[in-house]
């Protein structure tokens, strides 16, 4: 959580898959034009955290989406206790809005899933999405990489701090 990616994928294939989400938000953007693909992963009710919102605003410049997808985290056990406040989906779609220009498409999941996949992206459950075409023989585990450019696995840049 408290993470971004972003790839430059016009002519190449790009998946993220979360575990589960259990009150946090999976931001999935897209720019068309450019081919610029990203995700963040938002950790719940840290939309005033001055480093979060630095992160994601950093996260939305790079990869000015003109397609955005906030996967929210579903009440998978129905006691109320789980999934993604009201407030938090307010201040998400508000900011998507206000920073990124586009009114976001919205759904409900316990796990997410971003692909971009022979030029067609799409966000959503990963059991909907699962990285369908992407090799697992040539992923890599983002969550042990610091910020910054990497230039393995095709390239990528990761915003945020591992927490």
């Amino acid at each position: 959580m408290g993470q971004g990616i972003m790839a430059d994928r016009a002519d190449g294939d790009f998946g993220v898959c979360t575990s589960a989400l259990f009150s946090c938000v999976l931001i999935a953007g897209y720019n068309e034009a450019s081919g610029f693909v990203g995700a963040y992963h938002y950790p719940a009710n840290r939309i005033e955290d001055p480093e979060v919102i630095s992160d994601m605003n950093e996260w939305a410049f790079e990869v000015e989406p003109t397609s955005v997808v906030l996967i929210f985290a579903r009440d998978a056990g129905g006691s109320g206790q789980l999934g993604t406040t009201s407030d938090d989906r307010h201040n998400l779609q508000e900011w998507v809005r206000h920073r990124c220009g586009v009114d976001p498409q919205t759904l409900e999941a316990t796990a997410a899933a971003v692909s971009l996949i022979g030029g067609h992206f799409h966000a959503g459950r990963s059991t909907d999405i699962a990285c369908q075409g992407i090799d697992q023989g040539h992923s890599t585990d983002v969550s042990r990489h610091q910020k910054g450019i990497h230039m393995s696995d095709g390239g990528f840049i990761l915003f945020g701090r591992r927490r």
